[in-house]
């Protein structure tokens, strides 16, 4: 039969199972770009074992043709699988090693490490966290001293303890939690501290403005003898500086028990000012007075309290004049509130009338001949002519400006009020007069005998009673009873008329200012001297949108200035929350700290004879700060030694070290060889290291942590720090270094292009993520950076700042730069799941909730990057054992009612608002617990 004709056959040529065993090794390696990981073994332990087994029936071997055997209890076939074995293990090792050449397949740190050391690159070795702690000095009774009389100066008055200088390398430790360790924190700053510093206090009253037609008045003091229905009088000026009287009657008292104060509310049928003023506003005037008005006083006296109370002065302005004129800041600052809170009590200042202010009358009178008995008629005869007529008196002896009361009142005198309220009068249409002169003897008229109090009025007060002869004519109106003839209408006016007497001053209570504090200024409840520009102060407080929330924020001053007595502060920024007046408090004995503490160890003894003489640190891990700043420091023989980069370009006479980090964080110190940098002198424990211990994500503390003090300056009673501290990052990841390393050379340290930016602001020491895109800063276009710090931290100005001075350092100085960290957005769902029956529904469900927290968790997340309903249930889906999903609800936390994607939930990219750059969003699926049901 002919192979040939049939097709079957001939295929049956091609299958190899006739051609016996062959040689299989070595394969061919073949990796295409972009692979995790290399393939590059050229056989396994079966390839090996095949190949060595063709050869031994090859031609080319003729000696060997002898061995016919193939049992594997053969020791020929024995020794051949040994050596197979060997082969097999030695290029697994072999691959494995290769992957380690290259930084994307690479997965053991060192090698990393000693690969981007080719390229000029070093792996961050992370940096220590930062915050900043608020210092509470030693304030002692009496610190302010004694109180200025007026007309007497404040020469030889006790002060405050004098400021307390906390110095650099302060140490603070943390109070750990469980499972916790103490971390140390040393402060980086030096500052002047002082006790008034610790509190202070945001102003929470304000003086009130009276106005006669005002609906309420609040008194200083709960027993001021008030009660509803007595009469007060009013005097204030309006808007044109007139001079305006007004009585009203009281309807409601409330005394506060708290503020000592005592709440009238007043009946005015013309009332327009419930309570005035009812609005504060923090204000920041700009123009000043100036000092030079103070050049002729040597002594801190009245006039000169007086004059800084009145007007607007910087606050540095003042602190050099009080330094010139050695004046005690304290006593100047105390005796400023004491004549601020004499001006309130008084109701007036200094050229200004005196009468203005609120008034209780304490008695109600009326006028001589009230209850006087009408008068019979005689005939000639001096007969009564009708014993049922009696006639009316005709007044007499009532003098214009003069008026008698009704008895005598020994506590009516010269220059008090009286509120004169006739028949037809309400209380605030009365009359109000002052008393020029007063009398008390006895009267007799209208037919009756009595003492009286005889009040003269000033000549142009208009008051006066008409005589009969005057009214002779007078034409009542139709259905008026009474009176009928001219006497009786005369005489009614003093049967009718009411006279509130014995005026009484009242004392004007300080209203509360109901405002919230926000903005970028604040106004302190008295003066402070000594605060500087730029200086670090942390606000804190309740938040007006979430009551029982206390937060802090760290400002920096940016102005200061006196403003009627009062400080005020003017900020650089914003404050970020809204605060309850009454809850804010300052702290400006503000500094700011790193992790670590400092260690002095002795490294060991020179050798000149050495080259690359090295010394490993044996406290690690090694400090670095922000910008990845190292706290080491070297001497040789006391002489402080330099540290660089590497040795290349340096001479042999300079005195340098470089330093290296292994795997396990331990930090080693090499110095020259005698032609790149200078040998170590020989000496005996000569070299000396200096450097601080602690790094990384440990050192994220919460607020209010750390406030145990190591090392106590004298005058310091404690310390704390009201925020969390931030900005730390552990050593870099390998990820990280994979994409940072070529960075060195795919810009040779150069900055150009928007890609660039973003690379190098990742690559930055305490930036996990970063995002550049353009933007437009009115007519000039900028590069906006959004950042973001490790497991989602925000970044704070100690990272943004030597960011930004780094990026044009290597980038183009006259680009325009914005960097703002990441707004965090969270998302919850609400989904339920089948489970297929041959799986425990607990167990799937658990695990999806996982999966879901891996997969939109801050790590695998990018800035504006959306999340879809086909994302999550395709997340879901991934999970053995379910069947069918249905998400019911998907939504981002707080904004429930935000316009999202039919599709899903969007990520805003940056964006710009009232010429604010906002950074771009993240979405992470929120910590609650996630709503996930078995159906």
């Amino acid at each position: 039969m002919k192979t040939g004709t049939n097709k079957n056959l001939r295929n049956l040529n091609d299958c190899g199972c006739c051609e016996g065993i062959s040689r299989q090794t070595p394969i061919r390696v073949n990796n295409r770009p972009g692979l995790s990981a290399i393939a590059y073994r050229i056989g396994t332990h079966n390839q090996f074992m095949q190949t060595m087994l063709s050869q031994i029936s090859s031609s080319h071997h003729p000696k060997l043709q002898g061995l016919t055997t193939r049992e594997n209890d053969d020791i020929s076939i024995a020794l051949l699988d040994a050596w197979a074995t060997v082969s097999d293990v030695l290029t697994f090792y072999q691959e494995r090693m290769a992957n380690e050449f290259y930084l994307r397949t690479a997965t053991e740190r060192l090698s990393v490490l000693e690969l981007a050391r080719l390229i000029g690159y070093e792996l961050n070795p992370g940096v220590a966290a930062n915050t900043y702690l608020a210092f509470i000095i030693e304030d002692t009774p009496g610190a302010f001293g004694e109180v200025l009389i007026p007309g007497s100066n404040a020469q030889g008055i006790l002060s405050s303890p004098p400021p307390v200088v906390i110095d650099l390398g302060v140490k603070v430790q943390s109070i750990p939690g469980p499972g916790e360790q103490a971390q140390t924190f040393e402060t980086v700053e030096k500052i002047e501290a002082r006790a008034e510093w610790n509190v202070i206090r945001a102003r929470l009253t304000q003086p009130q403005e009276l106005v006669t037609n005002i609906g309420s008045i609040v008194l200083q003091g709960i027993d001021n003898d008030i009660n509803t229905g007595d009469i007060v009088l009013i005097i204030a000026k309006d808007g044109t500086g007139s001079v305006n009287r007004n009585a009203a009657k009281i309807v409601n008292v409330t005394s506060n028990e708290e503020r000592k104060t005592t709440r009238v509310d007043l009946e005015l049928e013309h009332m327009t000012h419930e309570l005035s003023p009812n609005v504060f506003a923090d204000d920041f005037p700009e123009d000043t007075d100036s000092i030079r008005n103070f050049n002729d006083k040597t002594e801190l006296d009245e006039e000169v309290v007086q004059e800084l109370v009145s007007g607007t002065w910087q606050g540095e302005d003042l602190d050099a004049l009080i330094e010139e004129k050695k004046w005690s800041p304290e006593t100047l600052a105390i005796n400023i509130a004491e004549k601020i809170d004499f001006d309130t009590k008084n109701t007036h200042h200094e050229n200004t009338n005196k009468d203005l202010g609120i008034y209780v009358f304490r008695k109600k009178a009326a006028l001589f001949g009230y209850n006087a008995a009408k008068q019979p008629t005689y005939d000639s005869n001096n007969r009564i002519e009708n014993a049922s007529l009696w006639v009316e008196w005709c007044p007499e002896g009532e003098f214009a400006n003069t008026m008698y009361l009704d008895n005598g009142y020994e506590e009516v005198v010269p220059g008090s009020f009286i509120a004169v309220q006739k028949q037809n009068q309400t209380v605030d249409s009365a009359d109000i007069f002052k008393i020029s002169t007063v009398v008390i003897y006895p009267r007799t008229a209208y037919g009756i005998s009595s003492k009286t109090t005889k009040i003269v009025l000033p000549d142009d007060s208009g008051w006066e009673i008409p005589d009969c002869e005057v009214l002779h004519d007078v034409h009542v109106p139709v259905g008026t009873p009474q009176p009928t003839t001219g006497a009786e209408f005369a005489f009614n006016i003093i049967r009718t008329t009411t006279v509130y007497v014995q005026s009484e001053k009242l004392t004007l209570a300080e209203v509360p200012i109901e405002t919230i504090v926000e903005g970028n200024i604040l106004t302190c409840e008295r003066a402070y001297f000594g605060l500087k520009k730029g200086q670090k102060i942390i606000v804190s407080g309740e938040r007006h949108d979430l009551k029982g929330i206390f937060v802090s924020e760290t400002m920096t001053i940016n102005n200061i200035i006196l403003f009627k007595g009062f400080t005020v502060l003017k900020f650089e920024k914003d404050l970020v929350h809204r605060f309850i007046r009454s809850t804010v408090t300052v702290n400006a004995n503000v500094t700011l700290a790193t992790h670590g503490e400092t260690v002095h160890e002795v490294l060991g003894s020179g050798d000149t004879t050495q080259a690359f003489q090295h010394f490993t640190l044996r406290q690690p891990p090694l400090t670095y700060v922000v910008d990845t700043q190292t706290t080491l420091e070297i001497r040789v023989n006391d002489l402080l030694w330099k540290e660089v980069a590497d040795f290349f370009g340096y001479g042999p006479d300079e005195r340098i070290y470089i330093t290296r980090m292994d795997d396990e964080g331990r930090t080693t110190v090499i110095f020259g060889d005698g032609k790149r940098g200078l040998r170590l002198p020989t000496g005996q424990e000569n070299i000396k290291a200096r450097y601080r211990k602690g790094i990384g994500l440990q050192g994220l503390v919460k607020a209010n942590k750390i406030s145990q003090l190591m090392t106590r300056p004298l005058g310091v009673k404690g310390a704390t720090n009201p925020l969390r501290s931030t900005d730390a990052d552990d050593r870099e990841r390998l990820a990280n270094a994979r994409d940072n390393a070529p960075l060195t050379v795919l810009a040779l340290h150069r900055i150009v292009s928007l890609k660039d930016y973003e690379d190098y602001a990742q690559s930055y020491a305490g930036i996990d993520k970063a995002l550049a895109t353009w933007s437009w800063d009115r007519l000039q276009r900028t590069v906006f950076l959004t950042v973001a710090g490790p497991n989602g931290a925000t970044i704070e100005e100690t990272i943004k700042k030597p960011l930004l001075n780094t990026l044009h350092k290597f980038g183009d100085p006259n680009v325009l730069i914005t960097i703002n960290t990441y707004q965090p957005k969270f998302f919850r769902l609400k989904a339920f799941v089948e489970v297929f029956s041959d799986y425990l529904g607990e167990k799937v469900v658990a695990e999806i909730k996982q999966t879901l927290r891996e997969n939109f968790s801050f790590k695998k997340r990018q800035f504006g990057q959306p999340v879809y309903y086909s994302e999550v249930l395709d997340v879901i889906h991934k999970v053995k054992g379910v069947k069918a999903v249905d998400i019911d609800d998907l939504f981002i936390v707080g904004e429930e009612n935000r316009k999202n994607d039919q599709q899903g939930l969007e990520a805003r990219l940056p964006y710009k608002i009232n010429n604010e750059f906002i950074g771009a969003e993240l979405l992470t699926l929120d910590s609650a617990p996630i709503e996930l049901g078995e159906r």
